[in-house]
């Protein structure tokens, strides 16, 4: 009786090492497939096969069969079946949006294409079977999300329908709905005010600053040109500036003039040296700018000479407080999130990051709502979902 194809990988399986690297490597996580009881899908039986036939001369030299196997074309068992999955959903736990589907490339492109546009981060889980992604739970982002993927058959959750259904109709009702100065919402109104002053023209530059953070659209343009102008005026939360045009000095008077302490500083986190510099420099700006109050520096390097120099840095200086209401600004290393952070309930109003990997990690994900993200060093993050300061 002739083999099976799925029988014929099997028995074959440490024999395919002689093939070109790619087909052995995919022949090699079939089989290991199959083994594992979890038998191929159609398209998974229709790239063995053409692997096979690409390799037909080896194979036939090692099984006399081959061509006959290849031409009755049998299998083991029927073909896995995919469940299509394709869900828009709140998620209860981080209150966030998630959008989950089996994996289709004219979804994931469409999702990146609309990375610019969304408030927050998009961030990615999932599998290589199944995507998974999630954005921040935002007016802009739900009526995004819902333009986009309305023609995908995608299974959207009652409550995201019916906040989509209630932005087109405010914005039917009065499309100057959201902005600042025609705000009917008498509470979103008191909010800005308690946090950003009275809601006026002589108060642009605050008004400007906070509108990502409570999702109003202000019209009104500050052209006088400075750092804490195109600060308040960025289109997105995420910045970047050049630590060789302004300096960290700068920047603090900025958040001091703004109102947005506390500050969480992130680190890179593996050169102590590196880290090192980056500490002076908080510290000889945040003397210049008279910063005053309590400073937490939440991480250490291992013993070494220059690890020890860090440490002992942070002792000398009392940069060891603990995280509490009266924190001035608190400092982490990159893709790492300490427990009490997330105890305390501690919620920046800016970060600044001396590395442009902060993102797509534990901290970048839990603090993703703080409407102002700063990259501070020499080199422009590659993502396009940043605004450059000039």
């Amino acid at each position: 009786m002739t083999l099976a194809i799925d029988q014929f990988l099997l028995k074959f399986q440490n024999d395919i090492d002689q093939l070109p690297t790619r087909d052995c490597q995919i022949l090699q996580s079939l089989s290991t497939q199959i083994s594992q009881n979890i038998f191929l899908t159609e398209n998974q039986s229709k790239l063995l096969v053409k692997i096979l036939n690409d390799n037909f001369t080896y194979f036939e030299k090692i099984e006399k069969n081959f061509k006959k196997i290849l031409e009755d074309n049998l299998w083991s068992q029927p073909f896995r079946i995919l469940q299509k999955i394709r869900k828009i959903y709140v998620d209860p736990v981080d209150i966030k949006i998630k959008i989950e589907f089996t994996f289709n490339k004219s979804i994931k492109e469409r999702l990146s294409s609309l990375n610019s546009k969304i408030n927050g981060e998009l961030l990615a889980y999932g599998s290589k079977s199944c995507s998974l992604y999630s954005v921040p739970l935002s007016e802009n982002n739900i009526d995004l999300l819902i333009n986009e993927f309305k023609n995908y058959n995608f299974e959207i959750e009652e409550k995201i329908l019916n906040f989509h259904q209630e932005i087109k109709n405010i914005r039917k009702e009065n499309p100057y709905n959201f902005d600042i100065f025609n705000l009917k919402d008498e509470k979103l109104k008191k909010l800005i005010e308690d946090d950003a002053g009275e809601i006026t023209h002589d108060n642009l530059i605050m008004l400007h600053d906070r509108k990502i953070r409570y999702q109003y659209t202000i019209n009104e343009k500050i052209p006088e040109k400075s750092l804490k102008n195109e600060i308040a005026q960025r289109t997105r939360n995420k910045v970047f500036i050049d630590n060789e045009k302004f300096s960290l000095e700068e920047v603090f008077d900025v958040v001091k003039n703004l109102n947005r302490f506390p500050i969480l500083m992130i680190f890179e986190g593996h050169e102590p040296i590196k880290d090192k510099k980056s500490l002076d420099l908080l510290t000889f700006s945040m003397s210049n700018s008279k910063i005053l109050g309590d400073v937490g520096i939440y991480f250490r390097h291992p013993n070494s000479a220059e690890g020890n120099k860090f440490n002992s840095s942070i002792a000398d200086l009392s940069f060891n407080k603990n995280l509490s209401e009266n924190t001035k600004i608190a400092a982490i290393a990159n893709n790492t999130l300490p427990k009490f952070m997330i105890k305390t309930g501690w919620i920046p109003q800016t970060i600044i990051s001396f590395t442009n990997n902060f993102k797509n990690n534990k901290a970048s994900a839990y603090f993703s709502n703080v409407d102002l993200l700063i990259y501070y060093n020499d080199k422009q993050p590659l993502n396009g979902d940043i605004d450059v300061i000039m």
